[in-house]
């Protein structure tokens, strides 16, 4: 068992000290499911994961979706300028597109991964810059990627603060 700390990870002026025991206690209770259930990790499934993380800021496409099951999707939050499904690798790429458009820096810090039968939790401080107003944000967030065998059938984001997001564009 690992431990995350909320104000190691976003800093100690980011958020106040309610929130990073809340972020804490979720973040422990998350991973404890995780590993308790799942006894652990499923390593090719995190390898997995890893090679779609580098690919990405890359734009390696190729190796993205050789990753990917034939009804792969990314289910973005409503509130969000990028809101929505995007299906299958044509639907990936216009929303890379659409993030790139609005993000003149986006760096993913992948602070924890932990994994299940079919499931990777990967939680990360995304930095992000927007293009127009260039103002910069760490944002914590999970993704949760679910397989199907060994493709990613789905990714979907957990954003902390989708305003903090939302003011930057």
């Amino acid at each position: 068992m690992f431990h995350i700390s909320a104000t190691a990870f976003l800093g100690a002026d980011c958020i106040d000290a309610t929130r990073a025991r809340i972020i804490d206690r979720l973040a422990h209770v998350l991973c404890a499911f995780f590993f308790d259930h799942f006894g652990g990790t499923v390593s090719n499934h995190i390898d997995i994961v890893n090679a779609m993380y580098v690919a990405l800021p890359k734009q390696d496409f190729e190796t993205f979706a050789k990753h990917t099951h034939p009804d792969f999707a990314v289910v973005e939050a409503d509130s969000l300028p990028f809101a929505g499904t995007f299906s299958g690798m044509e639907g990936f790429t216009q929303l890379v597109t659409k993030v790139f458009e609005m993000f003149s820096e986006f760096e993913p810090n992948v602070k924890a991964m932990a994994a299940g039968d079919d499931t990777v939790m990967v939680w990360i401080d995304m930095k992000l810059t927007g293009r127009e107003s260039g103002k910069t944000i760490n944002v914590p967030m999970i993704e949760v990627f679910s397989f199907e065998g060994d493709k990613v059938k789905q990714i979907t984001p957990f954003y902390y603060d989708t305003d903090a997001i939302n003011a930057i564009v």
